[in-house]
């Protein structure tokens, strides 16, 4: 069994926070799937996130911590803690002491740095609190804005899966894999 994926209750740069998702994010949560319709294809639902899909997914995510398996977290804003994105944890591996991450940034937000910062957060806790060796991220080959987004975090690109997986809609994109180690100097 794994260990239960623990985290400081926020870690932030003094620009972004990555803490967990409350019950007021909710509505903006679901109100950025609402003003970007592609926002669900790119990270893997069928369907847009509505408020009460986010709750159903937020009470799972506390038996996911504690088996060890995924972890989700806001992307806030740190001069008034208003929801700009999220950032899951997920595929860990504690024996290969790695994990993959995803994320996104609501459409207002795009552009400012607030992916590239949540992605360095992401590094320091998953390398420096979990004491993991990579992090990787999967994205489609066209999606460059997370190709650049993990390029400034200081992820290397490392190969094309060529239709890799199969979407709801059918489509079976190639996807870029791109990583960081530890051992890698930060982004």
């Amino acid at each position: 069994m794994s260990p239960p994926l623990a985290f400081p209750p926020r870690v932030d740069d003094g620009v972004v926070v990555l803490r967990p998702l409350r019950e007021p994010d909710f509505a903006p949560f679901a109100r950025a799937f609402a003003d970007d319709p592609a926002l669900h294809r790119r990270v893997g639902r069928a369907t847009p996130h509505t408020e009460r899909s986010i709750a159903e997914e937020t009470a799972a995510e506390v038996r996911a911590r504690e088996r060890g398996t995924w972890a989700r977290f806001a992307i806030a804003r740190a001069r008034d803690d208003a929801l700009g994105g999220a950032l899951l944890l997920h595929d860990v591996s504690w024996r290969h002491r790695r994990a993959e991450v995803g994320l996104w940034v609501a459409p207002a937000g795009r552009g400012s740095g607030a992916g590239t910062r949540a992605l360095a957060l992401a590094c320091r806790l998953v390398f420096g609190h979990l004491g993991f060796d990579r992090l990787q991220l999967f994205t489609e080959t066209s999606n460059r804005a997370m190709r650049a987004v993990a390029a400034r975090a200081g992820f290397r690109e490392e190969g094309v899966l060529r239709a890799y997986q199969r979407e709801p809609d059918g489509a079976r994109p190639d996807i870029v894999i791109a990583a960081r180690l530890a051992s890698d100097p930060p982004g």
